[in-house]
């Protein structure tokens, strides 16, 4: 975790202390010495820093690629561990880094519903984050988040759920429908914690 990320988080801490105190429900106790992919739901902005500030390991983050187009901002971005995907194609440089991260042990966060859902309601989710669990055979952990879209008004609540895995989709060439299962099923870990 690099002196930027760690001031960063700090600052987020202090940000998301300003309004209500936000509510942490489930075990922060997670793998020290191991790849997991992190996946939420995604409703606001906020969530990527929110989310931050929930696990003592740095989150590296797929984020659209027009979010880096400004030299500063692309910049920022990059320390706090975020990196640039095409969203709407197939995007095998972002997908190679993905899988890299993951072979080293660290953490990826993902928001498998691929944009921001405006009414708070669960999208359909697209297939990079299933792809990339069954690739790299990572621990997935859900977490469920509220309250993010109004940081100053309402309570913000992050509930996380137990880590699991996809191992019964492993080692096989999957349909398309059997790849929407494996998808329904991360869908169903973070809805049950909303």
């Amino acid at each position: 975790m690099n002196l930027t990320y760690r001031i960063a988080i700090n600052l987020f801490k202090i940000f998301y202390g300003i309004g209500p105190k936000p509510q942490i429900i489930g075990s922060r106790k997670l793998p020290k010495d191991q790849s997991f992919i992190v996946v939420s739901n995604h409703i606001s902005n906020y969530d990527p820093p929110f989310l931050t500030t929930l696990l003592n390991r740095k989150i590296n983050f797929m984020a659209k690629d027009n979010l880096f187009k400004n030299k500063f901002g692309s910049f920022i971005l990059k320390k706090l561990g975020a990196f640039p995907i095409k969203r709407g194609s197939f995007d095998r440089s972002a997908i190679k880094y993905a899988l890299e991260l993951l072979k080293n042990n660290q953490i990826l966060g993902i928001f498998p519903e691929g944009t921001r859902s405006t009414d708070g309601q669960l999208q359909e989710p697209q297939l990079g984050a299933t792809m990339l669990a069954l690739k790299s055979k990572s621990p997935i952990i859900p977490i469920g988040i509220k309250g993010t879209n109004s940081p100053f008004k309402e309570n913000i609540i992050a509930n996380i759920g137990e880590i699991f895995t996809l191992d019964e989709f492993y080692d096989k060439k999957l349909s398309k429908e059997e790849m929407k299962e494996a998808g329904s099923i991360i869908m169903s870990k973070i809805k049950e914690l909303l």
